[in-house]
């Protein structure tokens, strides 16, 4: 059941679940369990990709999980950096980088201890399923905006703020206000399967989302509100009646 947090206990909840729940991101992705990730996710952000005329550019994958969204990426850039604070994902998207030949230079590392610690610029970053984890979405941005060069692009997939809340039932809780950034601890769970761990859901309103990403230096390119495929629906019985993610791209602005 999912509940009102406190911004401490969110910070906990920021990175250990997710070294609890690698091996098991990673088989359900393999094995097709995960038909948001396969039919929704990564196929938009790699239309984006495709649409946006991106290719042979510097990448970077912040949040990158596991590695399995690399064959998403690999037609847009033959240098793809992939960093993720969970140590077990990061051995896991080395291991898959290795045997897919999709190569990635991997690294455990927050986005803020990486633009610290490197000065490379890229051209494009992704953040799929990110930016509703991090407890500083402001501290997120500003750092991912330091590794960008001028005009590069940012490209994000969230949980949809608007319908989210009916999706994943606490939109009637006392506590929630579609208005108010709220930290919320629940069960970490995909449209066919829910896990026994528990993570952390930061709500936003698209507004605070949007307002935070231009005031970090960025110009708002595009909106997306992706949906299963109808075919996919009627396969495995999941009925969307509302898109459950929002993603958008954005371009670095000059520094102010």
């Amino acid at each position: 059941m999912a509940r009102a947090i406190g911004r401490s206990e969110a910070k906990k909840l920021e990175i250990e679940p997710w070294n609890l729940l690698a091996d098991q991101r990673a088989a359900e992705i393999d094995s097709g369990v995960d038909i948001s990730f396969r039919h929704v996710l990564g196929p938009t952000i790699e239309l984006i990709l495709k649409s946006g005329g991106v290719g042979a550019n510097r990448l970077i994958d912040i949040g990158c999980g596991t590695g399995r969204l690399l064959p998403y990426l690999a037609g847009a850039s033959h240098d793809i950096t992939a960093i993720d604070p969970s140590t077990r994902s990061i051995e896991l998207t080395r291991k898959f980088s290795t045997t897919t030949g999709v190569r990635a230079h991997a690294s455990a590392d927050t986005i803020q201890s990486f633009a610290t610690t490197h000065d490379q610029k890229f051209d494009v970053a992704i953040a799929n399923m990110v930016l509703m984890d991090v407890v500083d979405l402001d501290d997120f941005l500003r750092h991912a905006r330091k590794i960008l060069r001028r005009g590069a692009l940012f490209i994000a997939t969230i949980t949809h703020p608007y319908f989210w809340p009916a999706y994943w039932g606490y939109d009637t809780e006392p506590w929630f206000d579609y208005r108010e950034e709220t930290f919320i601890r629940s069960r970490f769970k995909t449209s066919l399967r829910t896990s026994s761990i528990d993570t952390l859901h930061v709500h936003r309103p698209v507004s605070q989302y949007f307002s935070r990403i231009t005031e970090q230096g960025f110009a708002i390119k595009s909106v997306l509100e992706p949906v299963l495929p109808e075919r996919i629906q009627r396969e495995t019985g999941v009925t969307w009646k509302t898109p459950h993610f929002l993603a958008f791209t954005a371009q670095a602005e000059p520094y102010r």
